[in-house]
């Protein structure tokens, strides 16, 4: 929180620093065209051929448009800082031995 502020538990929006009511910008052609971004061409023309591979556009966003990494499913505009991962907030309890889980399934 020093830097990012706190964060609603719920939603992650960052409630009280700088950051509080930063919306994250959608990221359209237009938008890059605006910044002076070559559409038509990935920032790395050595590596264009493996990109088109498994891209079908030069530049990747979120599912919800927004300029975050293409895997990030976060519907939310708001910049967000989670301090929890599907509810675990520490990982000192979690168990590292999984044969319990495994028995039985080998």
């Amino acid at each position: 929180s020093k830097y990012f502020g706190s964060n609603d538990p719920l939603t992650g929006e960052i409630i009280d620093s700088q950051w509080a009511s930063y919306s994250l910008p959608t990221l359209t052609n237009e938008e890059l065209i605006n910044q002076g971004v070559d559409t038509q061409n990935t920032f790395f023309p050595e590596e264009q051929t493996s990109w088109f591979a498994v891209y079908s556009q030069p530049h990747v966003v979120s599912p919800y448009g927004y300029l975050r990494a293409a895997q990030n499913y976060n519907p939310n505009n708001k910049l967000t800082r989670y301090n929890n991962i599907n509810g675990i907030a520490d990982f000192t309890s979690v168990s590292t031995d999984i044969s319990s889980t495994l028995s039985g399934n080998i």
